[in-house]
C-alpha cells in the first residue's frame, strides 16, 4: 500500500528504511537519534511529508542496536499517524511468503528465480510468525494507549481510496493527484493447491516443532561470539 501513498509524491516515500540492508550500514557508525534522521530524510517526499514501513523485526533490531522504543521516539518528535494493514486469510499470506522466501518475488510483478517447493515446516513457521507479528501489533499500540486506522488488505484491493485518504487526511492535503493500484495477491493454482494441502497435512503433522516465531539459533561461531558477549544469537526476533 505504500507504493499507492509514494505515486502521490506528497505523501512520502514509504519503504522499509529502518532495515541497514535498504538505508545502509550507517548504524554502525551514527547515534540511534542520527539514525532516525537518516530514516525521516529517506522517507519523505519534497513536501517534508515522511513515510515507513515497520515490522516486529524492525522494531526488535532497532531496540537491540541502539537501547530505545523507535515508535516512543517518533511519537514524541513528530506527527505521526500509524496505520495498520492486515490479511483475513492468514494461511493464504504464509504459502504466499513461504513461495516468496523461496522464488525471491515478493510481489506478483516479479519473475521467479527458482520454482517453489511445498514446504510443511516453512509454511507452518511463516504461519506463526505472521500470526505473533500481528499480536505483536496489537498487543502494542494498546498497551501504549495508541490510536491507529486499521484495514485489511483484501479490502483494498480493488479500492485503495480510503486508505489513501486516510494518510492524505493527516497530512492536511485535500486534493490527492490520480494513482493506479497494480497491487494483486500473489495467489494462483499453485497457491491454492499448497494452501488445501497444508490445512490438510495439519491435521496430523508436527506443527509444535514449526510453532516458533523463528528458526532456532544455529550453533555457529557468529552465534557463540554473541552469546559470549551477552547478544541475542541470529536470527533475531521475529525474522524468520
Amino acid at each position: 500500500m505504500g507504493k499507492l501513498c509514494n505515486q502521490t509524491g506528497l505523501l512520502g516515500v514509504s519503504s522499509e528504511w529502518v532495515d541497514p540492508g535498504i538505508l545502509g550500514a550507517l548504524h554502525k557508525s551514527v547515534s540511534g537519534e542520527e539514525y532516525v534522521d537518516k530514516i525521516v530524510a529517506a522517507g519523505s517526499s519534497k513536501n517534508g511529508f515522511f513515510a515507513l514501513k515497520l515490522f516486529p523485526r524492525h522494531v526488535h533490531w532497532f531496540h537491540l542496536h541502539f537501547g530505545f522504543d523507535l515508535i516512543g521516539f517518533l511519537r514524541g518528535n513528530h506527527d505521526i499517524q500509524i496505520t495498520t494493514v492486515e490479511r483475513k486469510d492468514r494461511v493464504a499470506q504464509a504459502v504466499s511468503f513461504a513461495k516468496a522466501m523461496q522464488s525471491s518475488a515478493w510481489s506478483s510483478s516479479q519473475s521467479e528465480l527458482q520454482t517453489p517447493r511445498y514446504d510443511f515446516d516453512q509454511i507452518s513457521r511463516c504461519y506463526f510468525l505472521i500470526e505473533r507479528s500481528y499480536n505483536f501489533w496489537n498487543s502494542y499500540l494498546t498497551l501504549r494507549n495508541t490510536e491507529y486506522d486499521a484495514f485489511y488488505y483484501e479490502d483494498m484491493l480493488h479500492d485503495p481510496t480510503p486508505f489513501v485518504e486516510v494518510v492524505a487526511r493527516h497530512a492536511g492535503i485535500k486534493e490527492v493527484p490520480r494513482f493506479q493500484s497494480d497491487t494483486d495477491i500473489q495467489r494462483n493454482k499453485l497457491t491454492d493447491d499448497w494452501r488445501a494441502r497444508f490445512l490438510a497435512d495439519a491435521e496430523t503433522a508436527d506443527i509444535i516443532g514449526a510453532s516458533t516465531p523463528s528458526r532456532p539459533a544455529k550453533r555457529s561461531l557468529v552465534n557463540l561470539g554473541r552469546f559470549l558477549r551477552g547478544k541475542q544469537m541470529k536470527p533475531g526476533a521475529f525474522a524468520f
